[in-house]
This record gives C-alpha cells, structure tokens and sequence, in this order.
C-alpha cells in the first residue's frame, strides 16, 4: 500500500505542535526552533567552503551566509525567550520577538540583492517594503 505524505500533513503538524505554548512541549518546541535555525548556517557554511574558486559569485554566497550569521543570535534568543517563558518563568519575549522580525526583515533586503544583484530591485522595491515592516 501506498502512502501519502501530505494526506497525513495535518496529523503530523498536530503531532509536532505543542496542545499549549505553556508546559514542558511547547518549552521543548521552542528548543527545536531554536536548533533548527542553526542548520541553515552550517550548510551555507559548508557550500562556501566547500565552493570552487570559479564559482561565479562567491561574494553572493558570502553574504547569504552573512545575513543568515547577522540573524542567528536574535532567532535564537527569541526562542529561549519563548522556551523560558513556556517553562513557567516571567519574561517579556516583546522585545526579543521583534528583534527577531527586524532582523528577518534586515536578511530579506540583504538577500535580495545577494541573489538578484539589482541595486534597482533592492532600492525601489525590497528596502521601502521591508523598512516600511520594520
């Protein structure tokens, strides 16, 4: 017999998520969050230093890399934030839960020129929206 996956998304997005972000599963979901944002790192990591030098933009791949640096730390914080706050402590996650957003918004206007290398794309377009999200 055959499965599906995606016939079975709903039960596995009920499965991983956590019934309350209160108590130890949602502590715990914030904890995967927070490790999970380091994987996109490491692989861009891994594709730079394992790139040719005839690559044809190293300097793009670089600054992918360095938008996904830049925002790391603030990811994670967020999520201990979240986890601390999941745990039963007080914490106020506002401020960290908005660095978090900016700096989405600050590796969104970095990787648009990185990947497209349109200065017009990133001035006219990409830096007015996401200055205007932030």
């Amino acid at each position: 017999k055959t499965v599906c996956l995606l016939q079975d998304s709903d039960t596995l997005i009920d499965n991983f998520c956590a019934p309350t972000a209160m108590g130890p599963a949602g502590a715990a979901q914030e904890v995967v969050s927070a490790a999970s944002m380091c994987l996109p790192a490491l692989y861009s990591l891994v594709l730079l230093l394992s790139a040719p030098t005839s690559v044809r933009c190293l300097v793009c791949g670089q600054v992918v890399f360095a938008g996904l640096a830049l925002h790391l730390p603030f990811s994670i914080a967020y999520h201990a934030a979240e986890a601390m706050r999941s745990s039963g402590r007080i914490v106020d996650v506002t401020p960290w839960r908005c660095s978090d957003q900016t700096m989405v918004h600050v590796c969104c206007v970095i990787n648009s020129w990185a990947l497209s290398r349109s200065v017009e794309y990133l001035v006219l377009l990409t830096l007015p929206v996401n200055l205007y999200a932030i």
